[in-house]
């Protein structure tokens, strides 16, 4: 792959996760040296507009010893955009909105007029949409390397409506505590009975 100019390299201790000071910047090259004492380390690079996919580097280094490892850094250059609205058309500005996959994820919130906008890399990413007093959604959208996915719309459903009740054991006890499930093929929720058995 292409190298990333002064990506930013730290070394961390792998049993309390502290860093050693003074991270240091790698050359127009991508080239980096980090001098560490013998020991277990972690090794981490970030630099704005990439992501570091999978996992960090962990090894142990002898006194005299020379190792070499590159870091693969991932570009942030794909979107995916859209608008979140609630079934009747309306704009839901402050939904949270995030994206997935099982090596990376992010996250932003729809804007005064509902519209988002994730920032990725080339994949298929869950896309979630959430809000307080509203059902959440979500579901797969691929976007290739250096693309944008616009279009990706969300409409999501109020919470306008009100299941109560009482959950006994067959003495017609009450049952602190009891979990009620309540869910569509798309969303669900749960709650726990009061002292009384009472659920809403």
């Amino acid at each position: 792959g292409n190298a990333v100019p002064n990506p930013n390299v730290s070394a961390a201790d792998p049993s309390n996760g502290h860093h050693l000071q003074g991270g240091h910047w790698s050359d127009a090259a991508g080239n980096y040296i980090r001098d560490l004492a013998a020991g277990a380390w972690r090794l981490d690079a970030w630099k704005d507009g990439y992501v570091r996919v999978g996992a960090t580097w962990e090894f142990t280094i002898t006194q005299g010893v020379t190792l070499t490892r590159d870091i693969t850094l991932t570009r942030l250059d794909a979107m995916i955009t859209g608008t979140v609205r609630d079934t009747g058309g309306a704009p839901i500005p402050g939904a949270d909105v995030g994206a997935g996959n099982p090596n990376w994820g992010t996250g932003t919130q729809t804007d005064a007029s509902g519209v988002y906008t994730l920032t990725v890399y080339g994949s298929t990413w869950w896309v979630w949409v959430s809000k307080d007093g509203y059902a959440g959604t979500g579901r797969n959208i691929t976007v290739a390397d250096g693309g944008t996915r616009g279009g990706e719309d969300f409409a999501l459903q109020a919470l306008d409506a009100t299941i109560r009740g009482t959950v006994r054991d067959t003495d017609h006890n009450p049952l602190s505590g009891a979990r009620v499930d309540v869910g569509t093929s798309g969303w669900g929720t749960s709650v726990y009975a009061d002292a009384s058995g009472n659920y809403t």
